[in-house]
């Protein structure tokens, strides 16, 4: 029974841990809700394809629109293990997002030692720069500025 979500991210451990969740993802708010655990790979550097992370999902929220239009999604969680079990991630699966259950994947639940997300860590350090999208970005300024994503022009000089 497909109870997990396997997520080929970006995002790394801290910033899942301060977050309290993995995000921006297109998927099946259902099936996701659905879920009892995430579990983070990563998707790039040495590391690639490696299973970082084991979680308990605590609720599925809407993050944003992207620019093709796709609502994004983020795996809000409640308790987390630190895991590091090679090769986890299919080679070849092009979805970043994949409905399966521990088993399937080799991790046996009652060997977890899950700890819950400290309130602090929840909430945004002034000392960890978040990796944003554009969209992101400009949803961001519209916000605090009370203005349209259209009345947005970012420029990057590089």
């Amino acid at each position: 029974m497909a109870d997990t979500i396997i997520t080929f991210t970006r995002n790394q451990l801290q910033e899942i841990k301060a977050k309290g969740c993995d995000y921006s993802w297109v998927l099946s708010k259902d099936r996701a809700r659905a879920c009892k655990y995430l579990v983070c790979c990563h998707s790039e550097g040495a590391r690639q394809r490696n299973a970082f992370l084991v979680a308990l999902i605590s609720g599925i929220r809407f993050d944003h629109v992207d620019d093709s239009g796709n609502k994004r999604w983020a795996i809000e969680i409640s308790e987390y293990a630190s895991i590091d079990i090679p090769n986890v991630w299919k080679k070849g699966s092009r979805n970043p997002v994949h409905y399966t259950s521990l088993e399937e994947l080799g991790i046996d639940s009652s060997t977890i030692k899950f700890e819950k997300l400290q309130e602090e860590k929840l909430q945004e350090s002034e000392n960890y720069i978040y990796s944003l999208t554009i969209e992101q970005a400009k949803q961001g300024l519209a916000k605090s500025f009370n203005l349209n994503t259209e009345q947005i022009e970012i420029l990057i000089k590089g």
